[in-house]
């Protein structure tokens, strides 16, 4: 009887780890289907930009011949603009880059050794994409050495600069400090940057997990300059409110 019922205990375990692995290889199975189905749904997107993108290029490049204006320009307040397509009317739609004080009201000093949190969170091993007006100055005191520009970006801008500092700047003063100084920073300028997003995106998260872009569409009102759409109104951008 005793034997009996130790075969009947070795055989239940059996059915249990047996049961337990059945689990385990549907759960991977099914989670592999999943990164599979968000990779293709991912390649999609970079498919259908690159159509929209290469169509936007011809335009530009045509508005470009008729008035003879730049792709690229930045203002002597380090504003960098691009042209990044010409709507349907003909009118120019610019993209620019945009400051804010991100660093400040974040209060990062909470994740730091002696702050609030208890926490020493310095971005030690990270990787993090940006995406602004052009090629990050690698040379700066508080960059040296954690910079790689992923595209061919040659014009310095002192925006993109300004914003890496804002991320990653390593403390040689103090008062600079970025938000993760320990990281590094993929950069790119902000021309086809969907296409190169979806380049490096991936499912099972072993690219990119953070990434910056301090840039938007120009319009209404800009520096006293009337930029919507005229053929649709004078005082009202009919783009205001969108999300893109």
């Amino acid at each position: 009887m005793v034997k009996v019922f130790k075969m009947k205990g070795i055989l239940m375990k059996r059915i249990v780890k047996a049961v337990c692995w059945n689990f385990i290889i549907a759960w991977l199975f099914t989670i592999q289907l999943q990164a599979q189905k968000i990779e293709g749904k991912i390649e999609q997107l970079g498919k259908e930009f690159k159509i929209y993108r290469d169509l936007a290029d011809k335009r530009v490049e045509a508005y470009q011949k008729k008035f003879n204006v730049p792709r690229f320009r930045t203002t002597a307040q380090g504003v960098t603009y691009l042209l990044d397509d010409v709507a349907e009317n003909g009118h120019p739609i610019y993209i620019k880059t945009f400051n804010d004080g991100v660093a400040t009201s974040l209060n990062v000093k909470q994740l730091r050794t002696g702050g609030s949190l208890g926490l020493n969170i310095l971005g030690t091993g990270m990787k993090i994409g940006i995406w602004d007006g052009g090629k990050i100055r690698d040379n700066h005191v508080e960059l040296i050495n954690r910079i790689t520009q992923q595209d061919g970006a040659t014009l310095l801008d002192d925006h993109a600069t300004h914003v890496t500092g804002t991320i990653i700047a390593s403390g040689v003063n103090p008062l600079a400090k970025g938000m993760a100084p320990e990281a590094t920073m993929l950069a790119h300028d902000f021309n086809n940057d969907v296409l190169e997003m979806t380049a490096l995106a991936k499912p099972d998260q072993t690219s990119l997990l953070f990434s910056n872009h301090s840039y938007g569409n120009v319009g209404g009102w800009n520096d006293g300059t009337w930029e919507g759409n005229t053929s649709i109104s004078s005082t009202e951008d009919y783009q205001f409110g969108f999300y893109d």
